[in-house]
């Protein structure tokens, strides 16, 4: 599964996996803040972003239409593994990348955390199908938990499981925080140092009940007994200059 050339030895329990959209350019802010050792599955031209941000790609997924031959070329004689899907396919590159990182945690020296590294720009549709993909039913039966995370421009967003240990908040204090439930209500809500607490509360689609809280404390967390959030940090990587 890992490509020829790969250290074996870095895919162990602590090692991230990345998985890198094709898109906007990689701001160096977050490429800064990449795990060292993590391994790095692209989705289609993710990888010539990838590889143009200092990063090391093992696989690389998808119909290739936005890979130039010559780039393919590079890329397996710097030891990537490709991985090819007919354009016609079923499924988003990023959702076919995803698939393979979710194959990389399953085995036995399985990563337990998974990040997304992309744009928040282009077509709406992908985007908005794109953020579901964090938060799909498939991970709800990952044992151990996988966290899921991902950097979206400046935002940063992780996803609070049912039942899994409370989920960390890590940002400045003042700074926003929303918490938007997914397939369903999220019940059982308690969250740590927010500015507006929820204590085994119920957050349901189609309300706005938990966007823009705000943190309060250094420390913060968010735990859920039933169901799936969707922990969204808005401006978590953005500098002073592009607050709202």
């Amino acid at each position: 599964m890992v490509a020829e050339g790969w250290p074996v030895e870095q895919l162990d329990g602590e090692t991230c996996v990345v998985v890198v959209a094709n898109g906007d350019p990689l701001d160096p802010r977050l490429v800064a803040q990449v795990p060292t050792g993590a391994l790095v599955v692209a989705a289609d031209g993710g990888a010539r972003l990838a590889r143009r941000a200092g990063l090391r790609v093992a696989h690389v997924v998808g119909d290739f239409d936005s890979l130039e031959a010559a780039d393919r070329r590079e890329l397996e004689l710097e030891g990537a593994e490709l991985h090819p899907y007919p354009v016609d396919k079923d499924f988003t590159d990023l959702e076919l990348a995803i698939d393979l990182a979710r194959a990389l945690a399953a085995t036995a020296r399985a990563p337990r955390r998974l990040l997304v590294l992309g744009g928040a720009g282009g077509r709406l549709d992908h985007f908005v199908a794109n953020v579901a993909l964090l938060a799909s039913p498939v991970w709800l039966e990952a044992d151990p938990v996988v966290t899921i995370e991902a950097w979206l421009g400046t935002a940063r967003l992780t996803v609070a499981v049912g039942g899994a240990p409370a989920l960390p908040v890590p940002g400045a204090v003042g700074s926003l925080v929303s918490l938007v439930p997914q397939h369903g209500a999220a019940t059982g809500v308690v969250t740590q140092g927010l500015r507006f607490p929820l204590r085994h509360e119920t957050l349901r689609p189609g309300s706005s009940r938990g966007v823009s809280n705000v943190v309060a404390e250094i420390g913060s967390s968010v735990s859920v007994e039933q169901g799936v959030l969707l922990v969204v940090q808005p401006f978590h990587f953005a500098s002073p200059e592009e607050l709202p």
